[in-house]
């Protein structure tokens, strides 16, 4: 099914003009318009498109967006998650969720720079086989680039050559989002939700 939404959009000679990302940025507190981009899903369409859309995105420079304690914030999440999910979990499972919310402290060794931060096939929109459009930038932040790759790297683009900490960093992230659709389906007592989430999240443990 064919999305419409407010995104970036690419220029005719195949670079990316992020007007979506530059203007979240200068308007971190306003309500902003952008252009309607059609498009669909990505399934596993323009691997170098949307490379070059990282790494044009995590290029950006801004003072526009507050910095961020990345640690203390992903220690915080994980509290969360110990309160509302784990109960949900078996014993093995609990030791295995418990050691992945350990790795939080090794979260370490980047250079902060502006990510999506919620990049899934439903945000990354294609046209005839060509990256036209990301959207959804209300969790854009200055953090690890390598959030922006989990999805990626464990979905359509495994083969990618990017640095071993990135990859590593970036498989945390990618065990660790289920248990934010979890959380927000027990917090919002959605116990089928619920379901189809913990069984992502038994799976990436």
């Amino acid at each position: 099914m064919a999305s419409t939404s407010r995104s970036c959009s690419s220029t005719t000679d195949g670079s990316y003009a992020f007007r979506a990302a530059s203007r979240f940025c200068q308007r971190w507190s306003k309500r902003s318009c952008y252009p309607l981009i059609r498009g669909t899903p990505l399934i596993d369409e323009d691997p170098d498109g949307v490379r070059r859309f990282l790494e044009s995105l995590h290029r950006v420079q801004t003072d526009a967006l507050p910095p961020t304690d990345w640690i203390a914030s992903y220690i915080e999440q994980c509290a969360k998650f110990t309160e509302l999910v784990l109960p949900l979990l078996n014993p093995d499972e609990r030791s295995h969720a418990q050691a992945l919310f350990a790795e939080v402290e090794t979260l370490t060794g980047f250079d902060p720079c502006v990510t999506h931060s919620d990049l899934g096939a439903e945000h990354l929109l294609v046209r005839d086989g060509r990256l036209v459009g990301v959207i959804d930038w209300g969790d854009a932040r200055l953090g690890d680039p390598a959030l922006d790759y989990s999805w990626l790297l464990h979905g359509p683009f495994p083969d990618w050559d990017v640095d071993p900490e990135l990859r590593r960093r970036a498989r945390f992230y990618h065990r660790l989002a289920p248990f934010y659709s979890a959380h927000y389906a027990v917090f919002t007592k959605q116990p089928e939700y619920a379901d189809r989430a913990l069984a992502t999240l038994r799976s990436r443990l």
